[in-house]
């Protein structure tokens, strides 16, 4: 009945919809709280935000609404979503600002970290971006 009880505590549960990109440790190693032991790294999936990376020309072009369309070359998925939101400060060394887009991601097509092109419909200029 005791080993059950410590079975039950060997759960590890994120709070939120994620996927494990990391693992940290094996199978046996014994984990503390104290000081914390890191086991792995977890990223959220669903949703998931897409971050494009505007050049400074822009600014006034882009804002909260913005039709973007997306390409996802590596799956050959196009879509078309609007702006989220936008950071309110420029990046000084590259001279452009990031608009974020929250996808949906039921399906899990989507992957932190993959390229996308993203083409602002409102001014027509193209950017690019990636998911994170």
């Amino acid at each position: 009945a005791a080993a059950k009880v410590m079975l039950g505590k060997t759960s590890i549960r994120a709070p939120f919809r994620a996927v494990v990109t990391r693992k940290m440790t094996e199978v046996g190693v014994y984990a503390t709280m104290m000081p914390p032991s890191p086991v792995g790294v977890l990223e959220e999936i669903d949703p998931l935000e897409v971050v494009i990376q505007v050049p400074e020309a822009q600014l006034a072009q882009v804002q909260k609404g913005t039709p973007v369309q997306l390409h996802f070359s590596a799956i050959g998925l196009k879509l078309q979503t609007r702006v989220d939101r936008v950071v309110a400060s420029l990046n000084a060394q590259t001279r452009s600002f990031s608009a974020y887009v929250v996808l949906q991601n039921a399906k899990h097509k989507l992957r932190p970290g993959m390229f996308v092109e993203a083409r602002l419909l409102a001014a027509d200029a193209a950017a690019k971006g990636g998911a994170k």
